[in-house]
């Protein structure tokens, strides 16, 4: 009988390190895709809550979002850090008042929950070996 030797590479950290590099970038891209389907959902009286509606991932500090409204007008805001360790995309907007509109029509929740097949191809998409 043959002598059979058998070993094994423990390449998880590897991979470990190679999904950590991918993951900004995979919720970037999710990030855009549902300040995308917000915004198409939108109530749209002057455009100012729709142009307002934007995202945040986390390692980034704080930005400035500048927006025009569908008259012209000129927005400013500071869009608040996301902390690195949550590993999180925030979808959202800073206008009074967002929360009534958000309660009549549920725009940001209905772009995340209406379109997870969308989302779960992006990181499919960005998760795959290139």
């Amino acid at each position: 009988m043959a002598d059979v030797e058998v070993s094994f590479t423990n390449n998880s950290s590897l991979l470990q390190e190679e999904m950590e590099k991918r993951k900004p970038v995979i919720l970037e891209a999710c990030g855009l895709e549902g300040e995308k389907f917000a915004k198409k959902g939108s109530r749209v009286d002057t455009g100012r809550y729709r142009a307002s509606i934007t995202h945040a991932v986390s390692g980034k500090g704080a930005e400035e979002h500048v927006y025009r409204d569908d008259n012209g007008k000129q927005f400013k805001e500071t869009i608040a850090a996301v902390p690195e360790d949550e590993q999180a995309v925030y979808i959202g907007t800073n206008v009074e008042y967002a929360l009534v509109l958000e309660h009549l029509d549920h725009t940001i929740k209905n772009a995340i929950s209406n379109h997870m097949d969308e989302y779960k191809k992006i990181i499919t998409e960005g998760l795959k070996k290139e």
